[in-house]
């Protein structure tokens, strides 16, 4: 555990330059929670001064479900899930017991992961096409669905050419240690995603059904997007 002791004198642009090149190597999951996730125990298993934004899994379950909850069953169907695209794209995840409803307790088992995991932010790179090309120049927001408290911020960035747009909280809302370190909070997501043209449909920004969950193994997810439907014969 040598290691973490000196990546923890490592400055900001030090260490997310060591990021980008482990990745590159493929070298994700052991990297991405020791020097990204920034919720790393130290050998003494104190924590770090990287301390994870706060989430009580019980009360943003239940504000989940008198969100979305539309019916008054008590659970969330894939119809009322269509409202929030960060719980619909995992459901599988939070169905345990398999009945394509999840339950206020299913949501708080889920996000007690989060709070078990104590990860700060991961690093993310997000990767847009459309109509099978890369969409260069592209904003990509990764929202936090509104059930999870205010602790869990907006996540931004703009696809290069390759149509890839590394994720960053921005700087003013993140503590003054994690300033300049691009990362997105543990959570669920709807995703919007505009261009300069407009070319991009409202279904993938203003009435996105895009969503995104998190996971610290995770550290690349793809987007492929289409700028119009296919006329029917």
């Amino acid at each position: 555990m040598r290691y973490v002791r000196t990546l923890r004198t490592l400055n900001v642009e030090t260490m997310n330059l060591i990021s980008e090149r482990l990745l590159a190597y493929g070298r994700l999951r052991l990297f991405a929670i020791g020097i990204i996730g920034l919720g790393l125990l130290g050998c003494s298993g104190r924590p770090s001064d990287f301390v994870p934004p706060e989430l009580d899994p019980e009360s943003a379950a239940a504000e989940a479900i008198a969100l979305y909850d539309k019916d008054g069953d008590g659970k969330l169907s894939k119809t009322e899930l269509k409202a929030c695209p960060g719980l619909l794209v995992s459901i599988g995840a939070y169905d345990k017991d398999g009945d394509e409803v999840i339950s206020e307790d299913e949501i708080a088992q889920r996000l007690q992961k989060y709070v078990s995991e104590v990860v700060t932010l991961s690093r993310l790179s997000a990767t847009v096409r459309l109509d099978n090309r890369p969409l260069v120049g592209a904003t990509v927001r990764f929202i936090p669905e509104t059930y999870l408290g205010e602790e869990i911020k907006e996540s931004t960035g703009v696809t290069n050419k390759g149509g890839s747009a590394s994720m960053a909280v921005a700087d003013e809302e993140l503590p003054e240690n994690q300033k300049g370190i691009r990362g997105i909070h543990p959570g669920t997501y709807r995703v919007e995603i505009t261009d300069p043209e407009g070319k991009v449909p409202a279904m993938f920004n203003t009435e996105t059904t895009l969503g995104y969950e998190t996971t610290p193994s995770s550290q690349y997810t793809s987007f492929d997007l289409k700028s119009r439907k296919k006329k029917k014969r």
